[in-house]
């Protein structure tokens, strides 16, 4: 048995004295310049470095939301009411810039100043029937006074009559700007917005 393990091992080294050193030379090289790249690209993924134009924040416990660096504003906004939130009345609103996102992509306040448009929240009710009156600006989007403060208050009274006759226990609210096309002389159809303030916040169709 012994004779037999000892002319196995002979054999063994036999064949690898058998091929040439250039040929370990060029695994080893070989399979250093694979783990090298896999190194490489480890350190530098794509996905970190390729720019975005919407960003999503899953983070904040009132609401999950996409912003749009393109347009300076959300692409849409996502939220849960319960019973127990609705009727719950705004008062005291304040904004403030959502610092996830890279300051040349934000929306300002500045930009919505003597532009005749209000800041209007996309959002209505936070969790935990505590009403929250402070909203990301990431979240807004600029209405019309006579938008924003008569139909688009009238959109909210009737959500919380619908989710005050809904059998459930929630509600699941998602809104969203649009930029709707219109028709040119040209016989074409463009999509057109104004846009407001030094960074060129978009004003939804």
């Amino acid at each position: 048995m012994k004779k037999e393990k000892l002319s196995i091992k002979k054999s063994f080294v036999g064949i690898f004295r058998l091929i040439p050193k250039w040929f370990y030379l060029f695994l080893i090289s070989f399979f250093l310049g694979i783990s090298g790249t896999i190194f490489f690209f480890a350190l530098s993924s794509p996905n970190n470095n390729l720019p975005q134009t919407q960003i999503v924040n899953d983070q904040t416990l009132m609401c999950t939301y996409a912003y749009d660096g393109k347009t300076k504003g959300p692409a849409w906004t996502l939220q849960v009411i319960n019973h127990r939130e609705v009727g719950l009345s705004m008062t005291n609103i304040k904004f403030y810039e959502d610092e996830t996102i890279p300051s040349s992509m934000r929306s300002k306040i500045l930009d919505y100043q003597n532009s005749g448009f209000d800041i209007a929240p996309l959002l209505d009710i936070s969790e935990n029937g505590i009403f929250n009156t402070q909203f990301p600006l990431a979240t807004c989007s600029p209405q019309l006074p006579q938008f924003h403060r008569v139909y688009w208050d009238k959109v909210n009274k009737y959500m919380r009559e619908l989710i005050n006759k809904m059998d459930g226990s929630r509600g699941l609210i998602i809104s969203g700007p649009l930029y709707l096309p219109h028709d040119e002389a040209n016989g074409k159809r463009y999509v057109t917005y104004q846009v407001i303030g030094e960074n060129n916040v978009a004003v939804p169709t």
